[in-house]
């Protein structure tokens, strides 16, 4: 993904492939940003872009960690990443939302941290959307 490829539809979304998956996924900006009704600024699309890029290190972790938690190895799919950061907060936290066999009902949450692609909260799917950090 090229910076140049952030561009969000007028609903806040913009639909996305990653390598680690053959379905898409959608990119959803928190519409309780101040960012949502700003330009978005260039560095700020090129981190969102690396986050994206750096999908290879951070899918993997988040399987491996929702795999822990079963004896076997559930389907799982990402659905949706979204942004819970300003444009000029440092790092950025991403919320990823991944439905899995596990909990078809409520899938799985995560927050990861764009300095370091670590995990910093873990759990039921309102964790990838809750501004709470």
């Amino acid at each position: 993904m090229d910076s140049n490829d952030v561009a969000f539809s007028s609903n806040l979304k913009l639909s996305l492939n990653i390598d680690q998956q053959a379905e898409p996924i959608t990119l959803v900006l928190s519409d309780a940003l101040e960012a949502s009704e700003q330009p978005l600024d260039p560095s700020f699309k090129k981190r969102i872009a690396n986050f994206v890029n750096s999908s290879s290190v951070w899918y993997a972790i988040c399987t491996k960690r929702i795999s822990q938690e079963a004896s076997n190895n559930p389907a799982t799919r990402l659905v949706r990443i979204y942004i819970l950061s300003e444009q000029h907060d440092y790092p950025l936290v991403f919320g990823l939302l991944f439905r899995t066999e596990l909990d078809i009902e409520h899938g799985r949450g995560f927050k990861v941290s764009e300095d370091d692609l670590s995990l910093l909260d873990y759990g039921a799917a309102d964790i990838a959307f809750a501004r709470d950090y």
